[in-house]
């Protein structure tokens, strides 16, 4: 990711977390990370492991999509989602890797 995204990618996610009223404590506990791994991603100091950026794009009901592309389409549809957003917010990181490696092996026999 470059700089420019990393900052696009914070300045939407503080945009989001405001929005929803969250402090930047609120949203690290909620995603199970630490506050200055959040505090630097938002700053754009920290680039996001994916499993770290599902958790937080599930608990600010935002698109992944949408926080590295811009792709607005593609936040409109996120809650459509709840009950998978539901699941995977309850999940620990065990399952949230293999439904990673399931979706994975899923979309390339896809392409």
């Amino acid at each position: 990711m470059t700089k420019k995204q990393l900052k696009s990618m914070g300045n939407k996610l503080k945009a989001k977390r405001l929005q929803l009223g969250y402090t930047q404590e609120n949203v690290a506990e909620l995603s199970n990370i630490s506050f200055s791994t959040y505090s630097k991603i938002e700053n754009a100091i920290q680039s996001p492991s994916l499993d770290t950026l599902i958790r937080i794009s599930v608990v600010l009901d935002i698109s992944i999509d949408y926080l590295i592309f811009g792709n607005e389409n593609a936040q409109k549809n996120i809650s459509d989602f709840s009950d998978i957003i539901t699941l995977l917010q309850n999940a620990d990181m065990k399952q949230v890797r293999y439904v990673y490696e399931l979706l994975s092996q899923l979309l390339s026999k896809i392409k």
